[in-house]
């Protein structure tokens, strides 16, 4: 919808992170140097020594426009693991988008969502964590379950794809339940 990738380049806090001067630079095991490509190890040393503000930058930035929809903003940034998304008009950077910005919205549409949310919804929500939490696959402390308007939204982390086929079985058999979206990562994939 609204988030694309662009040619826009910028020097991010994880542009920072691993850095020689703090000790924080990338050192890949013997066996991983020699399957990485020559290339790729040149780049990381760059990354990691570079000194001025090109040679460090992410390229090929993630970016929003003006009307994507926070929601969209949100996912984008969970499953790319960003924290920062910056916001174009047309080619024009109008501002950034932060984990934190995400987080004074909800809170500033607290009361109105508290209000959509139907006593339907809670009994679909309230009735599939007691299924879940009677087994023994899912792992609740890295799931979230959101109900809105008969949909399930699965957000959080999982270990395979058997386990988001598994929440969406188990979704589909609660009564009231109209739709799933997973929004769930597969943990270790990027």
């Amino acid at each position: 919808m609204g988030l694309v990738v662009n040619q826009l380049e910028g020097v991010s806090e994880g542009d920072l992170m691993r850095r020689a001067e703090i000790g924080t630079e990338h050192h890949r095991s013997w066996w991983l140097s020699a399957l990485s490509g020559k290339v790729s190890l040149a780049q990381e040393f760059v990354k990691s020594h570079g000194v001025i503000a090109s040679e460090i930058m992410t390229k090929n930035v993630f970016t929003a426009k003006s009307n994507t929809p926070l929601w969209e903003i949100a996912e984008t940034m969970e499953k790319k693991k960003i924290k920062r998304l910056p916001v174009l008009r047309g080619q024009r950077l109008i501002g950034i988008v932060s984990r934190s910005n995400l987080l004074q919205a909800l809170t500033a549409q607290r009361d109105r969502i508290t209000e959509d949310t139907s006593a339907d919804d809670q009994s679909i929500r309230d009735e599939l964590l007691q299924v879940l939490q009677k087994e023994r696959w899912p792992n609740m402390a890295h799931l979230n379950v959101v109900v809105s308007a008969g949909t399930v939204h699965f957000w959080g982390l999982v270990n395979s794809e058997a386990q988001s086929e598994a929440l969406r079985v188990a979704a589909e058999n609660i009564s009231g339940v109209k739709d799933v979206v997973d929004h769930t990562i597969i943990a270790g994939s990027s």
